[in-house]
């Protein structure tokens, strides 16, 4: 014991002695080495008594640590509340307090909690001197408390709708963005983008801004002023996303991904109360994992308008079904301003309507009110460029010109087959997206018997007029607001589970795979 105390003592005062020479090698000899020569191995020694001390005595250890993860706490917690305020507070030499909310500060307030709890699952410190654990403690108390309180208030669809979304939703997309954000980080490092390129300085936000995100957001700072290619892109959303960075202070971007992840769970929401008593829950709740998994479903987190427009579409479907004509044509009417597919709505809701009550009625001209979001932007588009229909014209800068529907599909379906469209990522794009609209077109017939005429015809109508552009491109990613498509593969795999898992897992592969391309800017969209 002695030998080992006298050890540890040396050891100290060597390591002391060898920092201050090394020192003293890098830098010139100054009058101070004979003090640094002398104080190197006292303070080396006295460290070495300290840890030595600090070693045997387990309860003094466990204080000392429990004392040095609180204030990182502390430190954390207060680092995060000033992060609020728009300016850093600069302590110079380049460290500073505060930052932005959602970056460093929410790091480290992380990084202290998963400190403590490390530090209690080893058994290194005690739990009721571990404030954050404490702390934490009440929080899940509250919220069990308030669950209880909730829960015995809350419609059976409601509960189950968020205990779906919290476990087959919300923990798919938080691995999904994780994975896509290391992607970002590790591929954009090491390539060299060509300069038309935009790369956003965010480290938080910036994976999530790809290819037509930057469009909207232009248009959100400078609406349509700069560049002509912009005009093929609906108002709505980026209008939406401009409001709420007036409102919150936000970038127009952050603003517009906090809507894109807010629509998507709100859509969620919205399907479950419109088809729970319908199909049941089993059906739902595989519809759900089915969207978290599907291989475009990154754009529901990213600034695009999948989100907004799925949510704006259950929600004219959640009324059309109640028989509200006026409320259904409003809505219509905002998701043709988010996207010009959206006019496929009007005839699959007139068609719809007359084929459920047999007879016309003078409220089914509610749903004309749907063509005012595209005579909103055309208007637009005829006081500033003169043409109403501009928004069609430049299309064209994405190859997109009017053919006929049956003859676009025709001509890809031939292309595909014959063929190899595995040579690169744009070939097997192409391919993806001519497979999804092959399943869509597929399963109209299962849509129109087990949901209804207005969604087949609205899957219909939406297939149509994308290929009326005169390509299939992006098509993968339009499936995704093609609900009564996951609806009805919901019922069909519902008690087919082995089914289910083996599509899960291949559609989840090629999910992680168009992520990682799309954080990369290799893929084509």
């Amino acid at each position: 014991m002695l030998l080992k105390k006298h050890g540890t003592l040396l050891l100290g005062a060597l390591l002391g002695l060898a920092s201050q020479l090394l020192w003293l090698w890098e830098h010139e000899w100054d009058a101070t080495w004979p003090a640094r020569l002398a104080a190197g191995p006292l303070i080396g020694g006295a460290a070495g008594w300290l840890a030595l001390v600090f070693y045997k005595d387990r309860i003094l250890r466990r204080k000392v640590l429990t004392v040095l993860l609180n204030l990182f706490f502390y430190a954390a917690a207060a680092n995060n509340a000033l992060a609020l305020w728009p300016d850093q507070i600069q302590l110079g030499g380049g460290w500073h307090l505060g930052g932005k909310p959602y970056g460093f500060p929410a790091l480290y307030f992380a990084a202290s909690l998963w400190l403590q709890y490390l530090a209690l699952t080893f058994g290194w410190a005690f739990r009721q001197h571990l404030h954050a654990m404490l702390a934490w403690e009440k929080c899940l108390d509250l919220a069990r408390w308030l669950c209880l309180r909730l829960g015995s208030r809350l419609p059976a669809w409601l509960k189950e709708a968020l205990q779906d979304i919290a476990l087959f939703w919300i923990l798919p997309r938080a691995a999904l963005l994780v994975i896509t954000k290391l992607a970002a980080d590790f591929f954009l490092a090491r390539m060299k983008l060509e300069p038309g390129i935009p790369r956003l300085a965010d480290p938080v936000w910036g994976f999530l801004m790809r290819f037509d995100a930057w469009y909207y957001n232009d248009i959100a700072r400078t609406l349509y002023a700069d560049k002509a290619d912009k005009f093929a892109f609906f108002p709505l959303y980026p209008l939406l996303s401009k409001g709420l960075s007036l409102f919150t202070g936000w970038p127009v971007y952050v603003s517009g991904i906090v809507i894109a992840n807010a629509a998507v769970m709100a859509a969620l929401l919205f399907l479950y109360k419109t088809y729970r008593q319908d199909l049941g829950r089993q059906p739902l709740t595989v519809a759900v994992i089915l969207l978290a998994v599907w291989p475009s479903s990154i754009f529901f987190s990213s600034f695009y308008t999948e989100s907004l427009y799925l949510l704006l579409a259950v929600v004219s479907f959640y009324f059309f079904r109640r028989g509200g004509l006026a409320a259904s044509g409003f809505c219509g009417a905002l998701l043709s301003a988010t996207r010009p597919t959206g006019l496929a709505l009007l005839p699959a809701f007139f068609l719809g309507a007359l084929l459920r009550r047999r007879r016309f009625s003078w409220r089914l001209l509610w749903l004309l009110v749907m063509l005012a979001g595209v005579g909103g932007y055309s208007l637009y588009c005829y006081l500033h460029t003169g043409d109403p229909l501009f928004f069609s014209a430049v299309q064209k800068t994405w190859g997109r010109s009017f053919a006929l529907p049956w003859s676009v599909f025709y001509d890809h379906f031939i292309s595909m087959v014959n063929n190899n469209l595995l040579a690169n990522e744009v070939d097997f794009a192409f391919m993806l997206d001519m497979l999804c609209g092959i399943l869509a077109l597929a399963l109209a017939p299962l849509i129109w018997r087990r949901l209804g005429a207005a969604e087949a015809l609205f899957v219909l109508g939406t297939l149509a007029l994308t290929f009326a552009s005169g390509s299939t491109r992006s098509l993968t990613r339009f499936t995704l607001t093609l609900f009564p498509l996951f609806l009805v593969l919901g019922q069909m795999l519902a008690h087919r589970w082995r089914a289910m898992l083996l599509l899960v897992m291949l559609l989840m592969t090629i999910s992680v795979f168009t992520s990682v391309e799309f954080a990369a800017w290799m893929w084509t969209w």
